[in-house]
């Protein structure tokens, strides 16, 4: 008598499905929720916690990123739940499958470069507004200077888990959904510009534009949503280490 076949679970035999419109329009609500209810917290924690661990060395920018890491694993964990278990998809269908070698190294060239045309951009929206315009992200990470320890958990999460988390969300499920009804040139621009308003400093949307347009050629070109990870994480990190020089 031959042995009964091995029982499969329900989520074994749940068909994979693309991610729908709905799917990102939840994933941004929830984002949305973990965004305000994370920054309400900060608000009324933060001085509480600068009394309770400032005697071991907790800086308020450790404090700030701590809250900031949590936002990003909040966004992790709702592309997880809404997409991946609702569509029965891998992390590998979102776009984080390996690329061909070659791609990492032409990454390095694609951030400089880009780095260097966001500048020229901010230079130029600057020029036009006939003020200096500052970005109070770095004016919030900056203030009160910035410890090595400090500097290190901001590279983890900004230059880290913050491009992982975004390029899964710009790129992997918005670009994605995008190009599978547009053309790979409205797709970038579409889902660049959502990617812009969302950092809401208004005079760094051209900058933030045309970084999200790089970002998702190099996806469309690569395959894979690494490339455009290690470019973000790149920039970031670029630009901390600028910001920490300066103080």
């Amino acid at each position: 008598m031959s042995a009964p076949p091995p029982r499969i679970g329900p989520r074994k035999l749940r068909r994979r499905q693309p991610p729908t419109g709905i799917d990102i329009l939840l994933v941004l609500a929830a984002s949305a929720v973990i965004l305000f209810g994370t920054t309400g917290l900060s608000i009324v924690l933060a001085q509480p916690l600068r009394a309770l661990l400032g005697g071991i060395g907790v800086t308020p920018q450790m404090l700030v990123v701590a809250f900031l890491g949590l936002q990003y694993l909040g966004l992790l964990a709702a592309i997880h739940v809404v997409v991946r278990r609702r569509r029965g998809l891998t992390w590998q269908d979102l776009g984080l499958r390996p690329a061909a070698p070659q791609w990492y190294r032409r990454t390095l060239w694609v951030t400089l470069l880009t780095f260097g045309l966001a500048l020229v951009l901010s230079a130029l929206v600057q020029r036009l507004v006939g003020s200096s315009l500052e970005n109070p992200q770095e004016a919030v990470l900056a203030a009160g200077g910035m410890s090595a320890g400090s500097l290190l958990a901001l590279l983890l999460v900004a230059a880290g888990l913050g491009p992982l988390a975004e390029e899964l969300l710009f790129r992997g499920l918005l670009y994605g959904w995008m190009r599978r009804h547009l053309g790979v040139l409205a797709s970038a621009s579409l889902s660049a510009l959502l990617f812009a308003a969302v950092h809401a400093i208004p005079w760094l949307i051209p900058s933030f534009f045309a970084i999200g347009v790089v970002l998702a050629l190099l996806y469309e070109r690569s395959g894979s949503l690494w490339p455009a990870v290690v470019a973000h994480g790149s920039y970031n990190a670029i630009n901390l280490l600028l910001l920490a020089l300066t103080l």
